[in-house]
């Protein structure tokens, strides 16, 4: 990662053939209530004019900067230039359809703040954009499985952490020295379920926030 500044989030957006939805997706995160962030988008050689329209969005807010691949990296290997290039105290990955409420990045860095939580956990909806429904997932972050504590870790449910969530990055947040002093990285290929649950394995002390 780059030099830490005083951003206190990087969001980091892979982008692909996303010239449908993007400016919608980047909408949600332009309108968070956590104005203290940087998103960075890198366009993985998209072959329609998604980096036409993430360039106009950077030329209107300087928290905006956008990257593009000379070659196709994948989602996983876009995620990994992302944070190559992050500068924010908690880093977040988005995909480039994803929805975020407005006080979602607010909220989490909050409560990680007033923890001092190594990665921060919230849930998931999806969305029927045809319907315009919401849907809750309440799979993605499994309740029943989880200790009665703000903050623990795997320790606390041995048998039971790997099953209490979906290990996605999009709905968790992740102090960034995590990658500084991990050697784990995300694959090339779009599952990273697996590169992920690495990544966050390398908290120190494993501590883990589930908001409820």
């Amino acid at each position: 990662m780059s030099e830490k500044k005083s951003i206190a989030v990087s969001v980091i957006i892979p982008v692909h053939n996303a010239a449908g939805y993007i400016s919608d997706t980047l909408s949600t995160v332009l309108s968070q209530t956590l104005n203290d962030i940087e998103i960075i988008i890198i366009n993985d050689c998209s072959h329609d004019n998604t980096l036409e329209i993430v360039s106009a969005l950077a030329e209107t807010d300087s928290r905006i900067r956008v990257i593009n691949n000379t070659t196709n990296l994948g989602g996983g290997g876009s995620r990994n230039v992302g944070l190559d290039a992050a500068i924010g105290e908690y880093v977040i990955f988005l995909d480039d359809d994803d929805y975020a409420d407005n006080m979602m990045l607010e909220r989490m860095y909050a409560q990680a703040s007033d923890t001092q939580a190594d990665v921060v956990i919230c849930r998931s909806q999806s969305f029927d954009p045809s319907l315009q429904v919401y849907a809750p997932m309440p799979w993605s972050v499994r309740q029943e499985l989880l200790p009665d504590l703000m903050v623990f870790s795997s320790q606390d449910i041995p048998s039971d952490f790997f099953r209490a969530f979906v290990w996605w990055p999009w709905d968790k947040l992740l102090q960034a020295s995590i990658y500084c002093y991990s050697s784990a990285s995300f694959s090339g290929n779009q599952d990273n379920k697996r590169s992920f649950l690495r990544l966050c394995l390398h908290a120190d002390g494993e501590q883990n926030l589930g908001l409820k």
